[in-house]
């Protein structure tokens, strides 16, 4: 594909909520960007914390001239969470393009630079890749199951269907965000600031999305060390792939199905223990879906150079079943859930 070798106005916007420790890494990381420094701004955004992020902060503004503080403490917003503080951001962003991270994030000092370097005159949007770091059994199935959503992510946008984004790294024009009239049809979600809006984004502008793959323009991110949090984090994904049927129903039909393809077997299974139905089909079911599975999973971990991360393909497959069915059924409440540090 064509790159461009342009160096647009860059606003980096990055919300944050109770993040005091990782700050002080992640500004140094934004700041020291390999890009003209009269061509990017960072804006950070505090979303109602109760640490020292706000005092930090403020510390660093006064050391970085391109470097700017807001909180929604002041600002005015009609968001809530994570949407507010984003809102209040774009809204003061100067750059032609707005490009977002978090703040537990690690970035190389090409990232800028790279993720610009795919819009095109015709591109509005570009999504990049972000991998979960590890370090035990937990982590690294974490680790493992994200790298095949990231996968499934690029493989969508490569194939022309744009369907899922991660607010960890994605990039896009600031007059489509205009033009699509910002987060006002999301408002009420909990979430929503990266994969539905994006498809909010492309039913109102019809911008052509790309996926930067280049390794430069890749992030890591920290994993969710406690069970509990892990918990809430992916149903709130789930309450937002729940509500897809509004805007894509096409990936919202290929989510269902991978709900229903999860469920069929367990039910099955729940039958076949009460006596109630032979044992072949399932075993050839699920042998057909080991195989599948992991030939995909091998592939990936391949692409991605994360060969290491394929020792967690047994364990995953083991627990996606029950965990997918589990996550479907509590999306209907991950709405009611917060976000930011301690949630």
């Amino acid at each position: 594909m064509s790159r461009s070798s342009d160096f647009p106005f860059v606003s980096i916007v990055v919300a944050v909520k109770n993040e005091a420790a990782k700050l002080p890494g992640v500004i140094e990381q934004l700041i020291g960007q390999d890009y003209p420094p009269d061509k990017f701004e960072v804006i950070i955004i505090d979303n109602d914390s109760t640490d020292e992020t706000l005092a930090i902060l403020h510390a660093a503004a006064d050391q970085h001239s391109n470097l700017h503080i807001f909180t929604t403490l002041t600002e005015d917003t009609p968001f809530h969470h994570k949407k507010a503080a984003l809102a209040i951001g774009i809204r003061a962003a100067h750059g032609e393009i707005i490009l977002t991270t978090d703040a537990d994030c690690i970035l190389g000092n090409k990232w800028v630079r790279t993720m610009a370097s795919y819009f095109t005159d015709e591109v509005g949007i570009v999504v990049g890749f972000s991998a979960i770091r590890y370090r035990d059994w937990f982590t690294r199935i974490q680790a493992f199951d994200y790298l095949q959503l990231m996968a499934a992510a690029q493989g969508s946008i490569n194939l022309g269907f744009a369907w899922a984004c991660s607010g960890q790294n994605w990039a896009f024009r600031k007059i489509l965000f205009e033009k699509a009239g910002g987060y006002m049809l999301l408002r009420d979600r909990i979430g929503g600031d990266d994969s539905l809006f994006m498809q909010v984004m492309q039913k109102r502008t019809r911008t052509k999305v790309v996926f930067a793959g280049e390794e430069s323009a890749w992030v890591q991110t920290e994993p969710v060390a406690e069970a509990g949090r892990f918990l809430r984090q992916r149903i709130r994904w789930a309450s937002e792939a729940n509500y897809m049927h509004n805007l894509n129903r096409v990936f919202f039909a290929v989510v269902l199905a991978t709900f229903l393809a999860n469920l069929v077997p367990l039910v099955y299974l729940v039958l076949w223990l009460a006596g109630l139905l032979p044992v072949y089909p399932l075993a050839m079911a699920v042998v057909l879906k080991l195989n599948g599975e992991g030939f995909l999973a091998a592939k990936t971990v391949r692409i991605y150079r994360k060969p290491e991360l394929m020792k967690s393909f047994f364990a995953w497959f083991c627990l996606q079943m029950p965990y997918i069915v589990f996550m479907g059924i509590m999306s209907f409440w991950g709405n009611n859930l917060g976000w930011g540090k301690n949630r």
